[in-house]
C-alpha cells in the first residue's frame, strides 16, 4: 500500500489519460473525459454537477480491451473546473467500488 502524505491523500499512485467513459446515472447517458486514474479512484471532467456521496455506473471502453469495462464508483468530491472560456464543467473525485466486464 503506498503511504500517503498531506500534500498528497490517495492510496495508490495515479496515471494521467484522456480515456473517454459514459456515465450512466439518473437520466444522464453521456461521454465524458476520465483526466486521471489509479487503483483506487478517478478525477473525471463533466458537465454535471454530482454530489459527494452518489453512486454513479460508468462504461469504460478502453482500445486493448475487445469488452467496455463496467465500473461504480462513489462521488467523493465535485469542484467547478478551473478554466474561463467555454461551457461550465466539474471536476469529480470518484472511488471505485467494483469493475466487472460487460459481455
Amino acid at each position: 500500500m503506498v503511504q500517503a502524505t498531506q500534500k498528497d491523500r490517495r492510496r495508490s499512485p495515479r496515471g494521467k489519460t484522456g480515456i473517454k467513459v459514459r456515465v450512466l446515472h439518473r437520466n444522464i447517458k453521456k461521454l465524458i473525459t476520465m483526466r486521471d486514474v489509479s487503483f483506487h479512484g478517478a478525477l473525471l471532467e463533466t458537465p454535471y454537477a454530482f454530489q459527494p456521496g452518489e453512486v454513479i455506473d460508468l462504461k469504460l471502453h478502453l482500445p486493448i480491451a475487445l469488452n467496455a469495462i463496467d465500473v461504480k464508483a462513489r462521488v467523493v468530491r465535485s469542484v467547478p473546473h478551473r478554466r474561463f472560456i467555454g461551457p461550465k464543467s466539474y471536476d469529480i473525485g470518484v472511488e471505485i467500488l467494483n469493475l466487472e466486464r460487460s459481455m
